[in-house]
């Protein structure tokens, strides 16, 4: 079994690195983000964890259509990484 999470962010600096860290620890396997245009150094940090995670990271600010974003990384995780269990959470989330 592999499991993979996906996160939609935006300006969330303060969060998404305890999350990344908690759900690796809790048997998280790899992780495709999408940052959705912010502009408080989010994006920059999720790079930074690239180094000590399997990060996928993709940006994207024009048009943000959320169903649409979801599936793009739900198909990431499950075809382009091997992901057999999903999961989709916000940043908050723990």
């Amino acid at each position: 079994m592999r499991l993979g999470m996906s996160l939609i962010v935006r300006d969330e600096c303060d969060i998404v690195a305890h999350n990344i860290l908690f759900h690796a620890r809790h048997g998280v396997d790899t992780f495709a983000i999408l940052d959705n245009g912010s502009l408080d150094g989010t994006f920059e940090l999720l790079e930074s964890l690239r180094q000590s995670y399997e990060i996928a990271l993709f940006r994207d600010v024009d048009g943000f259509r959320k169903e649409e974003r979801s599936m793009f990384l739900a198909d990431h995780l499950r075809h382009g990484l091997g992901v057999s269990h999903l999961i989709s959470i916000d940043s908050d989330e723990f």
